[in-house]
């Protein structure tokens, strides 16, 4: 006949080894979803640089600020040399530069 105060240590220790596992599942779980939202904002803060360079070359650093606003994100620095433009953005945690350059196309006559 098994000793009872042997099978309710055994269930004891079944009981942490098994919180510890879901302990150190959630972990990971967490771990994962964060690299991937580090992934989705760099992605989206590449999209955010693009549209502000853009902008910025058509009409000026502030309409650079106003689209990457609109893309969720922050224009932390913006340069105009000539027809060219230099953008820095944020979005989340990730951050992105962008370089556009202002063309002017000849009408057809």
């Amino acid at each position: 006949m098994p000793n009872n105060h042997s099978t309710r240590m055994q269930h004891g220790s079944v009981t942490i080894i098994m919180a510890a596992g879901l302990v150190l599942f959630a972990l990971l779980l967490l771990g994962v979803g964060r690299l991937a939202g580090a992934g989705s904002d760099r992605a989206r803060a590449r999209t955010a640089a693009d549209a502000s360079a853009l902008a910025g070359a058509a009409e000026g650093c502030v309409k650079a600020a106003e689209l990457a606003l609109a893309n969720d994100g922050t224009l932390l620095w913006c340069q105009v040399e000539g027809d060219d433009v230099e953008v820095d953005v944020v979005v989340g945690v990730a951050s992105a530069r962008a370089r556009a350059r202002k063309e002017t196309v000849a009408s057809v006559p």
